[in-house]
C-alpha cells in the first residue's frame, strides 16, 4: 500500500514537472518573433535601417506566415495581407520585391537558426527506446528549380530541369528536432561528405536508406559510439564470416543465401574493400513470394530505364533483405530489424506533409535571393510548429499511447497562420494562448487513426524496447559448416 501511495506521489510530480517545462516551452515559442529582437537581428545583418518603412520584424512575419497562408503567394498577395495588418500603410508589390535581395536571404537564415536551436527539454521527449539518446532518421527530399537557376543548384537535364535542390534532413523522431543542408540536386546521398558522421553523437541511433551505404561513413559511426542500422548494398565489398574452427573466410552474398536454412539468420561477420574493414552484425531474411515479386518488378523496371540487363544473381539475391548494424544484440534481436527499419518511412510522411501543406518544393522566382527567402520562411515555419507538435505527440502517447498524425497538425497550423499573423504584429500578449489552445487542439483532434493490425511509429518502437528488456537472449547465430 505503501509503495502504491509512493508511485501516485511520484507520478503526480513527474506529471507537474512535465506540465511546468511544457508551459516554459510555449512561453519561450511564443516570444520568437519578438519585435525588438527581431529588428536587432534585421540591423546587425544589415537588412534594414531603424527608420525603414518596412522593419524587419514586419517583413518576416509576412513572409514566413504568408508562404505558410498561400503556399506560393504571389507579391501582390504578400503586399495585400501587409496591407490588411498596417492599413496606415501603402506598402507595393515593388516595394517588397525589392527588399528580398542577399541580405534578407541572411537575415532568413540567421532566423532559421534560431528555430532550430529552438531545444525541447529532455522530460518532454517521447519516452521510447530509453537505450538510445536519440533516433534519427536521415533522408534526403528534392525538387526541380527554373533552369535560370543552374549556376546555383545543378540539375540533371534532359527530360528534367538543369536545375534542382536535394534538402538533406536528419529527423529525430524523439524530440521533434531537424538537422538539414542544401546541396545541388545532382548531389549522390551515398557520398562520404552525405554520411553527415559529424553531427552525430555517442548513443544516438541512426536510421538510414541504402541510398546512404558507405563503408567509411559507418566506420566512423561505430569508432564515436553511434549505433546505425541500414541495409546492405549487394555490391560493396566482400564478406568476411567466421566457420565453425574460428576462421574468418570470405563468402559472397549467393554463398550465404544458397546455405540458409531458415527464414531469418544472423552472422557476424567483417565487411571489407580494399580500404576499409568493418565488424557488424549481418542479419539476412527470407522474403515471401508476394514481396519478392513485387521487388522484382521494380528492378526490372529500374534496368529497362537505365538499359541493362537484370543478372541472374541480383534475381536471386532480391527475393532477401539484407541490414547490418552495430546494435548490441541485448538491445536488437535480429527479428526485430526489419521491423526497427521499417520506422525510417516515417520521415517520407514527414516529407509529404511538408510539400502538401506548405508547396516546399514548389518555386516562381528566378532570381536565386527570392528563392532562399521563400525557402527559409517556410522553413522556419515548418521548425517551429514541428516542435510544438511533438509536445502534443510526446504528452499523447505518454498519457493514452496514442499517436498524433503530423500531417494533420500542419494542417491545423495552416489554418490559425493569419491569427497567429495578427498577434505578432498586433497583439503579442495573446501569442501564447493562441499556442496553447492549438496544443489542446491538436492533442484531442489530431490522433491517427489505426486501419486493421498496422502498427504505428511509436507502437513498433515500444514493442522493439518491450521484446529487448524481456528477451535479451534472443541472439542466434547462424554458423556455416
Amino acid at each position: 500500500m505503501k509503495k502504491d501511495i509512493e508511485k501516485s506521489i511520484s507520478n503526480l510530480q513527474e506529471e507537474e514537472k512535465i506540465k511546468k517545462e511544457i508551459d516554459k516551452f510555449v512561453k519561450l515559442t511564443s516570444e520568437f518573433f519578438n519585435k525588438e529582437n527581431i529588428n536587432n537581428i534585421a540591423l546587425e545583418e544589415e537588412f534594414s535601417q531603424r527608420n525603414s518603412k518596412i522593419t524587419g520584424h514586419l517583413f518576416l512575419s509576412i513572409f514566413v506566415f504568408g508562404i505558410s497562408i498561400f503556399g506560393v503567394p504571389t507579391f501582390e498577395q504578400l503586399a495585400g495581407l501587409l496591407n490588411s495588418v498596417l492599413s496606415d500603410k501603402d506598402i507595393t508589390r515593388q516595394a517588397i520585391y525589392k527588399r528580398i535581395t542577399e541580405k534578407a536571404e541572411k537575415f532568413f537564415e540567421k532566423i532559421l537558426s534560431l528555430a532550430i536551436e529552438l531545444t525541447i527539454p529532455n522530460v518532454i521527449k517521447l519516452n521510447i527506446l530509453e537505450e538510445f539518446k536519440h533516433i534519427i532518421i536521415w533522408d534526403s527530399t528534392s525538387f526541380q528549380l527554373p533552369k535560370e537557376l543552374a549556376e546555383y543548384f545543378k540539375g540533371s537535364g534532359g527530360d528534367a530541369s538543369n536545375s534542382a535542390i536535394k534538402i538533406q534532413f536528419g529527423y529525430d523522431i524523439k524530440s521533434g528536432c531537424f538537422i538539414h543542408k542544401l546541396q545541388d540536386g545532382t548531389s549522390s546521398d551515398s557520398s562520404y561528405h552525405n554520411n553527415f558522421v559529424e553531427v552525430f553523437q555517442k548513443g544516438d541511433l541512426v536510421l538510414r536508406d541504402l541510398g546512404y551505404f558507405n563503408l567509411r561513413g559507418l566506420e566512423e559511426l561505430d569508432d564515436k559510439g553511434t549505433y546505425f542500422l541500414s541495409r546492405l548494398h549487394q555490391q560493396n565489398g566482400t564478406i568476411l564470416i567466421q566457420d565453425f574452427l574460428g576462421h574468418w573466410i570470405k563468402k559472397d552474398l549467393l554463398d550465404l543465401v544458397y546455405n540458409l536454412h531458415e527464414d531469418i539468420v544472423e552472422f557476424d561477420t567483417y565487411i571489407t574493400t580494399t580500404e576499409h574493414r568493418f565488424k557488424a552484425r549481418l542479419v539476412i531474411e527470407k522474403l515471401s513470394e508476394q514481396m519478392k515479386n513485387e521487388r522484382l518488378r521494380k528492378l526490372r523496371k529500374t534496368c529497362q530505364k537505365q538499359q541493362r540487363p537484370l543478372t541472374k544473381r541480383a534475381k536471386i539475391l532480391a527475393g532477401f533483405n539484407f541490414f547490418i548494424s552495430n546494435i548490441d544484440k541485448k538491445y536488437l534481436p535480429m527479428k526485430q530489424f526489419r521491423l526497427l527499419y521499417a520506422v525510417r518511412w516515417q520521415v517520407e510522411l514527414v516529407f509529404k506533409s511538408w510539400k502538401s501543406n506548405f508547396s516546399l518544393h514548389k518555386f516562381k522566382s528566378t532570381k536565386i535571393h527570392v528563392v532562399k527567402t521563400f525557402l527559409y520562411a517556410k522553413l522556419i515555419f515548418i521548425f517551429l510548429t514541428s516542435k510544438i507538435i511533438q509536445i502534443a505527440k510526446s504528452w499523447v502517447w505518454k498519457n493514452y499511447h496514442k499517436e498524433v498524425s503530423e500531417f494533420r497538425a500542419h494542417k491545423y497550423f495552416k489554418t490559425i497562420a493569419l491569427k497567429w499573423m495578427f498577434a505578432i504584429v498586433k497583439y503579442p500578449d495573446t501569442i501564447e494562448n493562441i499556442l496553447f489552445d492549438a496544443l489542446k487542439f491538436i492533442s484531442q483532434s489530431c490522433i491517427k487513426q489505426k486501419k486493421g493490425d498496422r502498427k504505428l511509429p511509436c507502437e513498433i518502437l515500444d514493442k522493439i524496447s518491450d521484446i529487448s528488456l524481456s528477451n535479451p537472449l534472443d541472439t542466434t547465430n547462424y554458423v556455416l559448416s
